[in-house]
């Protein structure tokens, strides 16, 4: 069973629209990132990318996703 946007708002520590991929990525308290398309439909990604909480999302330019946590953590991922 995935997440679905209601049970994970509880526990979402940060939310960005990433418009160029018409998805929503949502960290959350324990250091994982999902993705979800625009209409919710389902759940994309689901992966742990650190330790503690994601606390920012970046996207940049050229797609590249980064992450940023407690502790000052920061993530380049290749989603």
């Amino acid at each position: 069973n995935q997440y679905g946007p209601v049970e994970l708002s509880q526990y979402a520590s940060c939310l960005k629209v990433d418009e160029k991929q018409e998805r929503i990525l949502v960290g959350d308290q324990d250091g994982y990132l999902w993705g979800y398309p625009l209409d919710l439909s389902t759940q994309e990604i689901g992966k742990q990318v650190q330790e503690l909480k994601v606390s920012h999302i970046f996207i940049a330019p050229n797609g590249t996703i980064v992450t940023a946590g407690e502790g000052k953590i920061l993530r380049k991922l290749n989603l």
